[in-house]
């Protein structure tokens, strides 16, 4: 078996009501390793892995959801969706999870990575280029772009749009809330 990959996608839209979370789980676009998923190439092997889970979840599932590419199951996927004209593989997850929800609704997980092996790579311009073999797809929380966003259906129907929150962001938030207790500090230190 080849090298493993993995290669993250921000989350789409979350349905509350439901548990159930749209994305892509690959698509034909440069990632941050400067490597690019065939769709052409890769579409057999994502076909082959969701019929074979659809076969041994007996109809229930057409992929299996992980957490963080660890063996931890998080729910199902019971869509998927092959675009060949944007050259991208979508997907809906429902996340069965009570945990693992928590995370999605948090803004914990940010979206969906492919693990699985590469069956063959090759030059594209300054690009690497190859073919995935899935093994699952994963919630993950690693960052993605700052204009990345999500939609949240409530449970009463409507519809929220939120910004993922970016490592950026979150070391000035930390580093912000450290500067407060510290000037809490200082100043209790004044008064007594």
């Amino acid at each position: 078996m080849s090298k493993q990959h993995k290669i993250f996608i921000p989350i789409k839209k979350i349905d509350a009501e439901r548990r159930l979370v749209y994305g892509i789980a690959t698509e034909e676009l440069p990632d941050k390793q400067g490597e690019i998923c065939d769709y052409e190439t890769s579409k057999p092997f994502y076909e082959k892995w969701s019929s074979d889970i659809e076969k041994a979840s007996d109809g229930k599932s057409k992929g299996n959801l992980r957490v963080m590419h660890s063996n931890k199951v998080a729910g199902t996927i019971p869509e998927i969706s092959f675009n060949d004209i944007e050259k991208q593989i979508e997907i809906c997850a429902k996340v069965i999870d009570d945990d693992e929800w928590k995370m999605v609704l948090a803004g914990g997980y940010t979206g969906f990575s492919q693990g699985g092996s590469y069956e063959k790579k090759w030059k594209d311009g300054e690009f690497t280029r190859y073919t995935s073999n899935p093994c699952e797809i994963s919630l993950v929380d690693n960052p993605c772009l700052p204009s990345a966003t999500f939609e949240v259906i409530k449970s009463d129907g409507s519809i929220e749009l939120r910004k993922f929150k970016t490592l950026e962001q979150d070391k000035m938030t930390k580093t912000i809330e450290k500067d407060v207790s510290k000037s809490e500090v200082i100043q209790g230190w004044k008064a007594t």
